[in-house]
């Protein structure tokens, strides 16, 4: 089984990455909303397909659905070995898991609890 600090690697990994994938999701849409105030309007068609899709693939639920099988496989992993719930795996060994981590797994259908986040 991977130790506690494998484990607050992993998931600070994890968590950084949905933040950042939310922040780009900022951006894309942004950038949508610069493409529609364009005056040339064969630019505004030319380009609003793709910002339009990408900015929609990068909400916070599309972004969890990226590092789901990583995060799933983490969860799993620990709570399986250890025969405890992933917020019972915390509170035994004494873990709190960053912000972005916990909404990601909360995303992802098993949230954290309040006191096992940094």
């Amino acid at each position: 089984m991977i130790s506690p600090s494998e484990f607050l690697q992993q998931q600070d990994l994890l968590g950084s990455g949905f933040v950042s994938l939310v922040a780009t999701s900022g951006l894309m849409q942004t950038g949508l909303a610069i493409v529609v105030a364009y005056s040339d309007v064969t630019a505004e068609v030319d380009m609003l397909n793709p910002y339009a899709v990408n900015a929609t693939s990068m909400e916070p639920e599309a972004s969890a659905s990226l590092l789901r099988s990583a995060t799933v496989a983490l969860e799993n992993h620990v709570t399986g070995r250890s025969r405890l719930s992933l917020n019972d795996y915390l509170v035994y060994n004494g873990l709190k898991v960053s912000q972005g981590f916990a909404s990601l797994s909360g995303y992802l259908g098993n949230p954290i609890d309040p006191g096992n986040i940094e």
